[in-house]
């Protein structure tokens, strides 16, 4: 009785043509049998296998990758295949087993990878199936293919750019690369432009001079190496070095301005000296050429062919308003040397208001005056405050007065009485420029002084009735009249009122009351009552 731990046993001593019978029997942990099954087996030839089928072969750097296809495992005692042998050849020699152990046939996932290739080796790869007797069937062959080197060089390192009598000297470290070739030198006139090779020969050692050089402008240099495969590492970190030129460039010549009245910019215009190096200009402005400061920390490169700066002001805010400025322009090398300093002279016109009022109020005197008041504007071209004011609501503001700067408030002694006035003021500078105007105020004149007793009043009987008549008093806000009558020869009680409403005209027609005193007192806008004009009566 043979024991076996698993689901396969390979009896070796059987004869082709004899017929065998099996039986397994199982047994559980205790030893106890639980099962058994008895099988008859003839011994015949095995079937042959069948070949993997195309075999695809896929180089990379340094690896190949062998895929092939096979059929889906059917589950017969005919279908032994379990695993397959991989073989690798050079071209044009015979096949070699790579494989220690057999691939296992997994369903969707043939495939081995050969990392032990060297690039540039052309090779063919073999596929060989394997039952689970050992038995090795057919080799089905791939495609020729070649590994190839794809790895740049790593990156030259500790490049420097030294200024000499022949030229511009690069230095940098030697290449470890096992397979290194070469190195390439790189330049550019900007840090971020376009990098050219300027070596016509490969350079093998670690140095480079450049000598197509123009003193004084600025050059950017990298490096690259290439291995003997042609792969070029990416390039190195740039240097950048100016070689010395100590010549500063000549005077900027006709210089001319452009002032634009409305934003208060001032637009320079130049020629640019004969000097081939220069990079830019330095734009200089101040009340004096003393006093004059640079606007520019870098030199001023226009962006277009015709060469203007334009000085637009702190923030863009344009200039200050009528000042004097005296601008100075000069050019600037690649090697940063300025020549002289060429001057002009700008005045800028004022036509910037000036600032408001900060504050602006009314108040009405006891006499119904209007009484205005204003925190002036701090301006310091400041001339006249100009004060507008509209009778009543649908009125327009007309100008009342103009004040000298010095002049904080005003009396308005011609507002009417009772009626609505509104007023606001404005600040206006020396050249006319007239700033926003303050917020409105309004208010209502009335007074508390009555008006006086109306002159030559008179009574004189016409038939049945007397007319009564009168002259102004001097009062000019007067509003109408009232008409009095009492026996009281006094004069100081049992006055009667004999009109309903206020009486506008300067006489009126009344029924004779008799003999008595009669009275006429006037009314003001404020609703003041005035004295009496009294006459006596008598028929």
């Amino acid at each position: 009785m043979k024991v076996a731990i698993g689901r396969t046993y390979l009896d070796s001593k059987v004869v082709k043509g004899k017929q065998y019978s099996y039986r397994v029997v199982f047994y559980n942990a205790l030893g106890k049998e639980v099962m058994k099954k008895v099988k008859s087996v003839k011994i015949t030839e095995p079937p042959p296998q069948q070949k993997a089928g195309k075999v695809r072969a896929k180089a990379g750097d340094g690896n190949v990758t062998i895929k092939w296809s096979y059929p889906k495992y059917s589950g017969s005692e005919r279908d032994l295949t379990v695993g397959f042998h991989i073989y690798r050849k050079e071209v044009g020699k015979k096949f070699k087993r790579i494989t220690s152990a057999p691939v296992f046939r997994v369903e969707n996932n043939l495939y081995y990878f050969d990392e032990t290739v060297e690039n540039g080796k052309s090779y063919v790869y073999g596929v060989a199936p394997v039952n689970i007797v050992g038995i090795t069937g057919d080799i089905s062959e791939s495609n020729p293919v070649k590994p190839v080197d794809r790895t740049p060089p790593l990156v030259p390192m500790g490049l420097v750019a030294k200024d000499t009598k022949e030229g511009v000297l690069l230095l940098w470290k030697f290449s470890p690369e096992v397979d290194f070739d070469h190195y390439n030198v790189l330049r550019a006139n900007s840090l971020r432009g376009e990098y050219k090779r300027i070596n016509e020969k490969p350079v093998k050692n670690p140095r480079y001079i450049d000598s197509e050089i123009v003193r004084g402008k600025i050059y950017y240099y990298k490096v690259t190496a290439v291995d003997k495969s042609g792969n070029e590492s990416k390039p190195t970190g740039a240097v950048n070095i100016v070689p010395k030129d100590l010549t500063p460039p000549g005077p900027v010549k006709e210089i001319t301005f452009k002032v634009d009245e409305k934003k208060r910019y001032v637009t320079l215009k130049w020629e640019p000296p004969s000097d081939p190096d220069v990079i830019g200009y330095y734009i200089y402005r101040g009340e004096n050429k003393q006093h004059a400061v640079r606007l520019n920390g870098k030199p001023f490169l226009p962006e277009k062919k015709e060469i203007a700066f334009t000085d637009t002001g702190y923030k863009k805010a344009g200039l200050k308003a009528g000042k004097h400025l005296v601008y100075g322009i000069s050019a600037c090398d690649s090697s940063y040397n300025e020549g002289p300093v060429s001057y002009i002279e700008v005045d800028i016109p004022d036509n910037e208001p000036p600032h408001p009022v900060f504050s602006f109020s009314a108040s009405v005197t006891r006499e119904g005056w209007v009484k205005l008041v204003w925190q002036p504007s701090l301006s310091r071209d400041l001339l006249i405050h100009r004060i507008y004011r509209a009778k009543g609501k649908k009125e327009k503001f007309e100008v009342l007065a103009e004040l000298k700067r010095e002049v904080t408030s005003y009396t308005d002694k011609s507002a009417d009485r009772g009626k609505e006035v509104s007023y606001c003021i404005s600040e206006v500078d020396k050249n006319g420029n007239e700033s926003k105007k303050s917020r409105v105020v309004t208010v209502v004149p009335t007074d508390v002084i009555p008006p006086a007793a109306p002159e030559n009043f008179t009574v004189v009987p016409t038939g049945r009735r007397l007319v009564l008549r009168w002259s102004p008093p001097d009062d000019n806000d007067v509003l109408g009249y009232n008409i009095w009558f009492t026996k009281d020869r006094s004069g100081k009680k049992h006055w009667k009122k004999l009109n309903r409403s206020l009486i506008t005209d300067l006489q009126i027609k009344i029924r004779n009351y008799g003999t008595g005193l009669y009275g006429v007192n006037a009314v003001d806008t404020s609703g003041n009552s005035g004295k009496r004009a009294v006459y006596n009566y008598k028929e």
